[in-house]
């Protein structure tokens, strides 16, 4: 997925988790999103980014799907 953060144009690899329903022996789980790689002209700068822009990111991804 492509997403333009802090006006740069990132290539995420992520893998997604659907929410799981509450129930009444279960509290159910929200959606998530866990990031692999992110890429910038092909050089992988994951261990680049701060655990802020990483969660930003991540919340990014997470509004695509709503």
């Amino acid at each position: 997925m492509i997403i333009n953060y802090c006006d740069v144009a990132l290539f995420v690899k992520y893998s997604y988790e659907e929410a799981e329903p509450q129930t009444w022996d279960y509290p159910g789980s929200p959606h998530s999103a866990y990031i692999e790689s992110v890429m910038v002209n092909d050089v992988d700068i994951f261990d680049l980014l701060s655990q802020e822009q990483l969660h930003d990111i991540e919340c990014l991804i997470l509004e695509s799907y709503e």
